[in-house]
């Protein structure tokens, strides 16, 4: 071989040793590298991020490279919407076959399974597989109002402009707290029995205990939030047939009245009212 081809093997590969350094080649700078979800791969480093930035956790847990792969999750993840409601979460994705220990620490059964957690690592909601881009929008803003953080009503106002946020009210997610507060209080206790598909559930959530004089009321209850199909024995207890439910019990967890559907705010607001004035 002559001089000039070694000279110029030479040269090639430098050049695309320097590309690949910089991150130059063609496949890095295509569309796929803007724009791009971070994605924690450890949950310490994810509460860590979650605590700075005072947001929650949402964690995509599967069991392989593939599922999550998958060409209709590919297109969730793209949706703009979808994207636009991520920017509010810390991101943490877990394969089943590396990370063994949220199977049980949150009694995970079913592939993919999306958690909302904390920065404490609690759960705050979950939901397990395929989701629509929808669906992923709603159970996200679910999460979110949950936790008493404000969620705007629509993407967007009148003329284009951010909608007004509603600060909601700050509900308990565990029975047991909910009777401890109540008791110190001596308060009863409002039990808001919900589903994660429940289109009136969210109605009742968005609307009714959003309204200004409904929210001033619920400072008089203890309240707690229930979700149905993942408490069951909490659901058979107080026989549970419909969503949502509304129960009021007293601080030893005794039924006092049961409330079942949706109502409107001022309806709403004499259901309480009739509720104090039995007290």
């Amino acid at each position: 071989m002559s001089t000039t081809w070694k000279t110029a093997l030479i040269l090639t590969g430098t050049a695309m040793v320097v590309a690949a350094a910089l991150g130059c080649g063609r496949k890095e700078a295509g569309p796929a590298a803007n724009n791009r979800l971070s994605w924690h791969q450890s949950i310490a480093g994810a509460q860590l991020e979650a605590r700075k930035r005072g947001t929650l956790i949402l964690v995509d847990y599967h069991a392989n490279r593939k599922g999550w792969l998958d060409e209709k999750e590919k297109q969730t993840l793209a949706d703009k919407r979808v994207r636009t409601e991520l920017k509010n979460f810390t991101l943490l994705r877990l394969n089943a076959s590396e990370h063994y220990d949220p199977d049980e620490r949150f009694g995970i059964e079913f592939f993919p399974t999306r958690l909302l957690l904390n920065a404490k690592g609690q759960v705050v909601a979950r939901k397990s597989g395929y989701m629509t881009p929808d669906q992923y929008v709603q159970f996200l803003r679910e999460g979110r109002m949950e936790e008493g953080r404000p969620v705007a009503a629509s993407t967007e106002g009148a003329g284009g402009a951010p909608a007004e946020t509603k600060k909601l009210p700050s509900w308990h997610k565990s029975p047991a707290a909910a009777k401890l507060e109540a008791k110190k209080r001596g308060a009863l206790i409002l039990v808001d029995m919900y589903g994660m598909r429940c289109p009136w559930c969210m109605k009742l959530e968005k609307h009714t205990f959003a309204d200004p004089e409904v929210k001033a009321k619920l400072e008089d209850f203890t309240l707690l939030k229930v979700n149905a199909s993942e408490n069951r024995d909490f659901t058979r207890r107080y026989e549970v047939t419909g969503l949502p439910t509304t129960l009021i019990l007293n601080a030893n967890g005794k039924l006092i009245t049961k409330l079942p559907g949706y109502l409107p705010p001022k309806d709403y607001l004499r259901f309480l009212d009739s509720v104090k004035r039995a007290q």
